[in-house]
């Protein structure tokens, strides 16, 4: 159900994405080129100000990375394995060797 309400979410905030709505330059363009914009000009320092000026700041790392790792083919990190937490090797190790011992026939669970 989470996945296909994630599939969901993502196919409409793609279709907004693509709506041309904002204007740079006098120039009608989409969402999704204003946002890419807007982290290109955070990565470099870029701030505006209520006054809509461009004052010159400290770059934003997250966003330096974000363009850097595009711009290097690097894929996108998604949300898919977000809420997982990943499991130990400890964990892992007793897992399999739970599965031996059940598989033998030698345990059953006793409570």
């Amino acid at each position: 159900m989470k996945k296909e309400f994630d599939n969901l979410l993502t196919h409409y905030l793609q279709k907004i994405a693509r709506e041309k709505t904002e204007v740079i330059g006098g120039n009608k363009v989409s969402k999704a080129e204003k946002l890419a914009r807007i982290i290109f000009d955070a990565a470099l320092g870029n701030l505006v100000n209520a006054d809509g000026q461009v004052i010159q700041g400290k770059p934003d790392r997250v966003a330096y990375k974000m363009v850097f790792e595009r711009l290097e083919g690097k894929p996108a990190t998604t949300s898919s394995d977000s809420g997982k937490t990943k499991q130990t090797v400890a964990d892992k190790v007793s897992d399999q060797a739970k599965e031996a011992i059940e598989l033998a026939g030698g345990l059953q669970n006793v409570s």
